[in-house]
């Protein structure tokens, strides 16, 4: 089995050259997705929540923890049917009437938390621009929770007529509503909102913050380099510093190279040492190569050191080869071998060969009577 293992890997590293293959450990660099943390919640707790919810909304969650096969290839015999999905699509092919959309709108108020995350949902999936005059008259509400979800809808709409009064929304006295509306404006993708985004790196609230910096690295907003290498370097989130250096890798600015090299050596969190040496890859940062080989060889976690290892693979850097051959009798990962592969293809094959040829001498020893 491990052999077989060894000889996929080495399919991948000897890949075509613009075949990239990041860590598993690592966000993947999409500007659509968020870098976030997520603590993984007790099993129990959502069997306990699924208790007594309508038939509809029980599918459509049992959908959402699904692999995504689901739909015709289910079982015919469930324990709940409800055809959601007919549901769903039905509801993006037709447009809704008035009482529908009015109930949706009156909704994003509603005192059930479920109500107005549904509602908000379904709005902004919905694609349909009629919601987009009841959603700006929200944004101003007496109701925070109004405020945030009208902000949260207009961002799943991309409704760039509304970036205005998002922007007006960033000084919102809520906490909530702030960082939705920073949310927002990086998913909608205008740039001009990128100075006002900005002044939120300085937020009280990690939320907003991370909110805030989040969207300059959608914006690929290269004038807030700066802002991002201050986030990075003092604020006391780790999250919030881990979407910093994801921000730094989705720009590409080699001026912040140096910065994302001294939070890869002495960040004390993990998860931004993996995430800046990502970066580093991604950016291509020869001059920091030195910073990055020290990092696989001495970094504490193997995460962070598989990570930079990738980034040495991705920049191809000939003289660490050796390096990474050393790193590889203690650290098999498909990272480290693509690292090897894409800096010296010689070397790759010497070292995969030694281990076929260790794995299979191994085994003989294991099967011998």
């Amino acid at each position: 089995m491990r052999t077989r293992s060894l000889m996929v890997v080495a399919a991948l590293a000897l890949k075509s050259g613009e075949v990239r293959v990041p860590p598993q450990h690592v966000h993947e660099g999409s500007v659509s997705r968020m870098p976030v943390e997520i603590e993984r919640s007790d099993v129990r707790e959502l069997l306990s929540s699924a208790r007594g919810v309508a038939p509809s909304l029980c599918a459509l969650a049992a959908d959402g923890a699904s692999s995504g096969w689901g739909g015709a290839w289910d079982a015919p015999d469930l324990a709940v049917h409800a055809d959601v999905r007919e549901l769903v699509r039905n509801m993006r092919a037709e447009s809704m009437d008035r009482a529908e959309s009015t109930a949706l709108l009156d909704a994003l108020g509603s005192d059930d938390a479920c109500v107005r995350h549904m509602a908000g949902t379904l709005i902004g999936r919905s694609g349909d621009r009629a919601f987009v005059p009841g959603l700006t008259q929200k944004l101003t509400s007496t109701s925070p929770q109004e405020r945030a979800g009208a902000a949260r809808s207009l961002g799943l709409l991309g409704e760039r007529s509304a970036v205005d009064g998002i922007v007006h929304a960033l000084r919102d006295a809520t906490p909530a509503v702030r960082a939705n509306a920073a949310w927002a404006l990086g998913r909608i993708g205008d740039k001009r909102a990128s100075p006002s985004v900005a002044k939120l790196a300085n937020d009280d609230a990690s939320e907003v913050r991370g909110a805030a910096v989040v969207t300059l690295g959608r914006l690929q907003a290269a004038d807030n380099v700066d802002v991002l290498l201050r986030v990075l370097d003092d604020d006391d989130n780790a999250s919030v510093r881990r979407t910093a250096a994801w921000a730094l890798g989705q720009i590409g600015a080699r001026s912040a190279a140096e910065g994302l090299a001294n939070a890869m050596r002495s960040d004390k969190s993990d998860a931004v040492r993996e995430m800046s040496a990502w970066a580093l890859g991604e950016m291509e940062s020869r001059e920091v190569v030195d910073a990055i080989s020290d990092v696989v060889r001495r970094d504490e976690s193997p995460m962070v050191r598989e990570t930079a290892a990738w980034a040495l693979g991705t920049i191809e850097e000939k003289g660490t080869a050796d390096l990474l051959a050393s790193v590889a009798i203690f650290l098999y990962t498909p990272s480290l071998f693509f690292g090897i592969g894409r800096t010296n293809p010689s070397t790759y094959l010497a070292l995969m060969l030694s281990l076929i040829t260790s794995c299979g001498s191994s085994t003989s020893r294991e099967n011998a009577p």
